[in-house]
């Protein structure tokens, strides 16, 4: 239902309209009264969008604020989805409907006969209503996940954009980083991330950062030392069995046990032989021949053999010494250094331990040659180990200077696939934490379920239009209007006739010819029954029906009040909320004396509120709506809202001029009906004035209502503004001065009324 038009802005003669905390809020039944012009037919223009759920044409610059049922409101911006089921009444109803000249559109009432068909249509429609619910509630979650996703994608766009944007300011692509571009990068790579292999540990993410700053540096030369393990196993098992080896010779025992007194005495029996000494260059003696013979036989080939090999491999094992040369780590890429010096201090401990075991051979050497016939056995070898893993750090280290001539030699190529790898990292941490692709399944699942809804919501409307048209029958829709019609008019003379070509009705005149020259009163009958067939059209239930209906007695057939009360009265009573607005203030009486009464006060049961709809009288002319006040609530005549009216007038200190020329209706309105009651006889404006004892007030009276009332022609040229506006004040007060002379009684017993 609806509850309150709480504002209208910019809608017809409403250019303002705020209500404030005293207008009641709508009930069940709503009586609206105001003459023409006050700006009834504005609302109900207003009400008919809400049904139409659009805004009305010319006025697209409206607002407003109207509540309805359940803590909602309609707007300008949210009429589209406007629930509300309103059928309205008005001229705009008219001229879409009926064309006097040609054709009146079709009625499409369900027949009764086919009951079984009936049921089906309910069950399918309820069927349907639900589906259409359900579609709604898809609808709505989808686009609020939808919301989410989209919140989502922006946000994170945001806070990669920023984080790069402090990296490296001169790359157009992360300056203007947004939401698509995230969602594409997601996309691209979505098994990636899904799957974890986009994240990055603290670490690599501290590198990658660091890598992409744009410091391009020069490319390193950096050549492997990788050792041939079997070449240097080759050299120890040399070297290990010549030091493991025994001279056959004939040995001098004292030389043999000692080493520096033999080693003496070789170099000395080298330097004799070398300058043929007979005597001991020591002491001077005659050297032995028998002393010579036995040093040589201790000194022998196979002895000076045994030590050229011992220096022969004694040199071979110092080419295994390894000398590293590797590049300064300052000159490598940041993010590149870690690592490099990680491997590089493991490259100097397992050189140390190759060259400290080539050493000790070395020395095993030494001492072997110092004393070829000592066997030295426990030696250790060089471990393969220690091979392997000094040749996987050469590699090791090869890969990362690679690393960085790569980087230098293709500098932008690899900074954007860093950017990249850091880029995809971000996003997948984020879609792990938001659970995107799990919000990315279930929106796809509601667009599907919707799909699919859709498919059945078509599939069943299609079975309701269908069975709505096997239902449906214009001719009983025309039989129906005829009956109403003819009840109405209280003849039979108009009636519609079906035209299947036109698809619509005609309106026949005695049956045989088109009807021409519809009198206002016929076409008052003809649209009012018209719109009150359509209430049931299609099996619609009025229970469920918000009705609004605008004058439908006009000014020229207020013979057809009763009648035109009597069908809203007994087609509308079950209306789930009823707006009638009227000028016609014996149709207004009817109306109230109806709904008025089913007010229990006491019981705090209120179902009817009548109000009026007034225009300010002012420069700015605009519309207004008021409860209305006990001259229209509590007594049977318009005369006592006149008098009111009227009176009001004269507590202004000065009148407008729409104000004075609305005071020449209202001061013939009230005089004729003064007159009327005090002087039942039949007098003309003339004849009743002469009854004033105040012939100049009399006269001032008669001129003023004839003058700007109802006279019969403008005068151009005439000073009607100025007079208008000097005598309508003085009118008022000699109206209400004339009245209270005459009847004093009657004047204090209204002024009780309208004070009270």
């Amino acid at each position: 239902m609806i509850e309150q038009i709480n504002s209208l802005k910019n809608f017809g003669i409403f250019k303002h309209y705020q209500a404030n905390s005293e207008i009641y809020p709508f009930s069940k039944f709503n009586i609206f009264y105001g003459w023409n012009g006050s700006g009834k037919s504005t609302i109900s223009r207003l009400f008919a969008s809400f049904s139409k759920r659009c805004l009305p044409v010319g006025h697209s610059n409206c607002q407003f604020d109207v509540s309805v049922t359940g803590n909602r409101r309609i707007t300008e911006n949210n009429i589209s989805d406007c629930s509300e089921k309103i059928a309205v009444f008005n001229q705009d109803f008219i001229d879409e409907n009926i064309n006097w000249n040609d054709c009146v559109n079709s009625i499409l009432l369900v027949s009764e006969e086919k009951i079984d068909d009936r049921k089906q249509l309910n069950e399918y429609t309820i069927e349907h209503k639900k589906l259409i619910e359900e579609i709604g509630q898809v609808e709505e979650n989808s686009k609020k996940l939808k919301e989410d996703i989209d919140k989502f994608l922006s946000g994170t766009a945001k806070a990669i954009k920023e984080k790069f944007q402090i990296l490296d300011t001169t790359d157009s692509f992360y300056l203007n980083y947004n939401k698509t571009k995230l969602q594409s990068r997601i996309t691209q790579d979505i098994h990636t991330i899904e799957s974890g292999c986009a994240n990055l540990s603290e670490e690599e993410t501290i590198n990658l950062t660091t890598a992409i700053k744009p410091d391009v540096k020069p490319v390193l030369e950096f050549r492997k030392n990788i050792l041939d393990y079997s070449k240097i196993l080759l050299a120890v098992a040399n070297v290990k069995e010549l030091l493991a080896r025994s001279l056959v010779t004939k040995t001098i025992d004292r030389l043999k046990e000692n080493e520096d007194i033999g080693k003496w005495v070789e170099e000395g029996l080298v330097l004799h032989q070398k300058h043929g000494s007979e005597t001991c260059e020591f002491c001077g003696q005659v050297l032995p021949t028998a002393r010579i013979e036995d040093l040589q036989a201790h000194f022998s080939n196979a002895f000076t053999k045994l030590k050229e090999e011992l220096g022969q491999k004694e040199s071979e094992l110092k080419a295994f010494y390894i000398v590293n040369q590797l590049p300064d780590s300052a000159n490598l890429y940041t993010e590149l250094v870690a690592n490099f010096t990680e491997k590089q201090n493991q490259l100097i401990t397992i050189t140390k331990s190759i060259n400290d075991s080539c050493q000790e051979l070395v020395s095993c050497i030494k001492s072997k040659t110092d004393n070829p016939f000592t066997t030295i056995c426990n030696t250790d070898s060089i471990a393969q180990e220690l091979i392997q893993e000094y040749n996987q750090l050469q590699d090791d280290i090869a890969t990362i200077i690679e690393k960085h001539n790569v980087k230098t030699n293709d500098f932008e190529n690899v900074v954007k696939k860093n950017k990249e790898k850091l880029e995809l990292h971000y996003a997948s941490e984020a879609c792990n934490d938001f659970t995107y692709f799990e919000k990315c399944k279930t929106y796809e699942g509601l667009l599907s379920k919707k799909i699919e809804l859709e498919k059945k919501s078509k599939e069943l409307g299609e079975k309701v239009i269908e069975l709505e048209t096997s239902l449906a029958n214009e001719t009983l829709g025309a039989v129906d209007f005829n009956g109403k019609l003819h009840r109405f008019l209280g003849h039979k003379d108009i009636s519609l006739q079906f035209d299947k070509d036109a698809h619509g009705y005609r309106i026949i005149r005695h049956n045989v010819d088109v009807a021409k020259n519809l009198s206002e009163g016929e076409k008052t009958a003809i649209a009012f029954l018209y719109f009150i067939t359509k209430l049931k059209e299609k099996d619609s239930k009025i229970e469920d029906t918000i009705v609004v209906i605008d004058d439908p007695i006009s000014s020229f057939d207020s013979n057809h009040v009763f009648n035109a009360y009597s069908f809203l009265k007994n087609y509308c009573k079950e209306a789930l909320q009823l707006f009638v607005f009227t000028h016609n203030y014996g149709f207004y009486v009817l109306l109230r004396d109806w709904l008025y009464k089913k007010n229990k006060p006491r019981e705090n049961k209120i179902l009817t509120r009548i109000y009026t709809v007034e225009v300010t009288q002012s420069e700015d002319r605009q519309s207004t709506v008021k409860n209305a006040n006990k001259t229209l609530t509590d007594y049977n005549s318009e005369y006592h809202y006149v008098f009111k009216q009227i009176h009001s007038f004269i507590s202004k200190p000065s009148l407008t001029l729409d104000e004075a020329f609305l005071i020449g209706n209202l001061s013939r309105k009230l005089l004729e009906g003064f007159m009327s009651f005090k002087y039942p006889k039949s007098r003309n404006n003339r004849e009743m004035t002469e009854l004033i004892s105040d012939k100049i007030k009399g006269e001032r009276i008669y001129k003023f209502i004839n003058q700007y009332s109802h006279h019969d022609r403008i005068g151009f040229g005439e000073p009607m503004t100025d007079n208008l506006l000097s005598e309508s004040y003085n009118v008022v007060t000699d109206l209400m001065d004339t009245i209270e002379e005459m009847d004093k009684t009657h004047y204090d017993e209204m002024m009780a009324v309208i004070n009270g």
